[in-house]
């Protein structure tokens, strides 16, 4: 299951209309409480393989992601993925 701000997609760092204008302080910690939600709605599915945080993040190759890289973002999300869920895989 792919997670966070950078899905497998076009474009893959899609904001939405409502959140476009919104500084970080804004935006990140919803985003953090809707990972939260998807990961305790499907934690115990047994068809949940394991996890993608950002999808391919560190590529510049491709994709339109207006947020910058932040390596510190990346690892908060991680972490709370883990803490909400310990039996599965996870990938960046």
């Amino acid at each position: 299951m792919s997670l966070g701000l950078r899905q497998p997609r076009w474009p893959e760092c899609h904001v939405p209309v409502w959140a476009a204008n919104e500084p970080y302080n804004v935006w990140y910690p919803q985003l953090m409480t809707f990972i939260t939600a998807v990961v305790n709605r499907y934690k115990n599915n047994p068809a949940l393989g394991s996890y993608e945080l950002e999808n391919e993040y560190f590529l510049k190759a491709f994709g339109t992601c207006h947020q910058t890289i932040q390596e510190n973002r990346l690892i908060a999300e991680y972490n709370l993925v883990k803490n909400l869920d310990s039996k599965h895989t996870y990938y960046y």
